[in-house]
């Protein structure tokens, strides 16, 4: 709600989506290592 009523708001739309991104790839990253045979 906060980043919708601030006039800042598009700064934390952006770091939230960064943060989702970073986040898949550490994911994607782990399962990689850690399936045998890929």
């Amino acid at each position: 709600m906060e980043a919708a009523m601030d006039v800042r708001g598009e700064q934390y739309a952006w770091a939230a989506h960064y943060l989702c991104e970073m986040g898949k790839a550490v994911v994607d990253d782990l399962t990689q290592a850690m399936t045998p045979g890929r």
